[in-house]
């Protein structure tokens, strides 16, 4: 969007240099947002996504995070931390020019 508005900045994402920046591709296909779920999953003790579009990983996402169980509530907390730090080192890398951080690497070892 902000390229439609002839804003400053890069069209394509700062993550993986490969597509254009886009909310699908950033929380999602991006390379980097793959690598974060997986290892959410690990750590979850699920099976790694696949290679699904979109609308199929929000429909998991939903299914994971329905109820009050242990599980879907850890999910949720699991869910909004890593779509947080994605965008979080999004914006490190564009206004601080900085590399990933050992924070959420250090969440996910197993």
């Amino acid at each position: 969007m902000l390229v439609s508005w002839k804003a400053n900045v890069e069209p394509e994402c700062l993550m993986c240099k490969k597509e254009k920046e886009a909310r699908d591709h950033l929380f999602w296909h991006c390379d980097y947002a793959t690598q974060v779920w997986n290892r959410m999953c690990r750590w979850l003790g699920r099976q790694k996504l696949g290679n699904g579009n979109w609308k199929q990983f929000l429909q998991w996402t939903i299914s994971q995070a329905k109820g009050k169980s242990a599980y879907a509530m850890i999910f949720r907390m699991m869910y909004a931390e890593a779509v947080y730090h994605i965008w979080l080192e999004r914006n490190r890398k564009a206004f601080e020019k900085k590399a990933e951080t050992m924070i959420f690497r250090m969440l996910f070892i197993i």
